[in-house]
């Protein structure tokens, strides 16, 4: 039914908190919502999806299909697996691939194998590359990594808390910093 008396002024309230949520960063972070396209907000960090491609199983599989798949579609993010994107590097013939639209490459849901992170950065070095970490029970991410040279030696770190997120690490002993921790909380 319709929406009236009280319930239709609470609502009107959430709706204008909700506005308010959305136009503050254009007023607080001016230089970053309008970073990449003039008089479109577009804060970093925070991504319209205009379409969302969803693979199919047999083409997941096969790297090289997959590989033309994303320079076909022009896809502009990649969200998957480290092990998909281990195999693309490894058998997708991406040298030969125009992969220029691709900006994000984003990985989550098991360890990335730093060779293989290597070779797809090499492969494919315009992207920003971001390691995406949660617990699998729950198929959400809380803390995230941005992927530089650096991590080459040591390995790709699980990474800062999302906003609004803190991380709670412990060993069998103690709790502490999060760098010198077993396992997160």
């Amino acid at each position: 039914g319709l929406i009236t008396g009280r319930m239709l002024r609470l609502t009107l309230l959430l709706l204008f908190v909700q506005l308010l949520g959305t136009l503050t960063p254009l007023f607080l972070f001016p230089r970053e919502t309008f970073a990449r396209i003039p008089f479109a907000p577009t804060l970093e960090g925070q991504y319209s999806i205009t379409t969302l491609v969803l693979v199919a199983d047999d083409l997941g599989k096969d790297p090289q299909r997959l590989a033309q798949f994303i320079a076909d579609r022009r896809l502009s993010v990649w969200y998957s697996a480290p092990s998909i994107l281990g195999l693309l590097a490894q058998y997708g013939g991406l040298e030969r691939l125009d992969l220029s639209a691709l900006r994000l490459v984003l990985f989550a849901g098991e360890v990335f194998p730093v060779k293989h992170l290597r070779l797809l950065q090499g492969l494919v070095p315009r992207p920003r590359y971001f390691n995406l970490y949660g617990p699998t029970e729950a198929a959400v991410d809380v803390s995230w990594w941005a992927c530089s040279p650096e991590d080459a030696g040591r390995g790709v770190p699980i990474g800062r808390p999302i906003a609004n997120l803190a991380l709670h690490v412990a060993d069998r002993q103690r709790a502490g910093p999060l760098d010198q921790l077993l396992e997160v909380l």
